[in-house]
């Protein structure tokens, strides 16, 4: 029964380490691909949005939110 106990903390760590590093992941891509595209994005779109263009805040506010979102699966209770 001891045994049963850590190989339960065991698999729920490594729940969380990946949930952890998926939603960290997938932020990091998401934030990646807005800056790579940005520059084309906004030559396109220029006389709709003039100036349009992603600031430094935006990418720490997706950061803070993927961030928020990872710590959030585990906390989950569905």
């Amino acid at each position: 029964a001891h045994f049963l106990e850590h190989y339960e903390i065991l698999v729920f760590s490594l729940f969380i380490a990946q949930s952890t590093f998926l939603c960290l992941l997938g932020g990091a891509l998401g934030m990646l691909i807005g800056w790579s595209t940005q520059g084309g994005i906004a030559r396109t779109i220029e006389f709709m949005f003039p100036g349009y263009t992603i600031k430094p805040e935006t990418f720490a506010m997706a950061a803070t939110l993927a961030f928020s979102r990872a710590m959030a699966s585990f906390t989950s209770t569905e």
